[in-house]
C-alpha cells in the first residue's frame, strides 16, 4: 500500500511538471528507463512479503544498486534521468505503459521449471 501511494504521488508531480525541460545528458532511454522501473517494482513488491527469518535484515538499497548495475546505469544517472521523466508527465505516462506491459509479461510469462 505504502508504494501505491508513492506511485500515485510520482503520477501528480508529474502531472505538475513542465514539458519545456532540456534533456539532461546521458539521458536513459525510455524503453531501458521502463526496464529499471519495472524491476525496481519487482524489488519493491519484495519487501511487501515479511521474510520468513525474523532476524535477516534486507538491505533493499543494495538491491536497487543491484538493478542499476544489471542495466549499467549509476545512481547519478538514473537520479537524473528519473528527475527529467517526472517533469514530462507525456514521457512518464509513456514509460509507466511500458512498465505495466513488462510486468504483465513477466507474470504471464511461463515458469521454469
Amino acid at each position: 500500500m505504502k508504494y501505491l501511494l508513492i506511485l500515485l504521488l510520482s503520477g501528480i508531480l508529474a502531472g505538475c511538471g513542465r514539458n519545456g525541460d532540456s534533456e539532461p545528458k546521458g539521458l536513459i532511454p525510455v524503453d531501458s528507463m521502463a526496464l529499471i522501473l519495472a524491476d525496481i517494482h519487482i524489488v519493491e513488491a519484495m519487501g511487501n512479503y515479511p521474510s520468513m527469518i525474523d532476524s535477516v535484515e534486507i538491505d533493499f538499497n543494495q538491491y536497487y544498486l543491484d538493478v542499476l548495475k544489471k542495466h549499467g546505469v549509476n545512481a547519478v544517472r538514473y537520479d537524473s534521468s528519473y528527475s527529467y521523466y517526472v517533469r514530462s508527465s507525456k514521457k512518464m505516462d509513456e514509460i509507466y505503459e511500458r512498465v505495466l506491459s513488462e510486468l504483465s509479461a513477466r507474470e504471464n510469462a511461463p515458469s521454469s521449471p
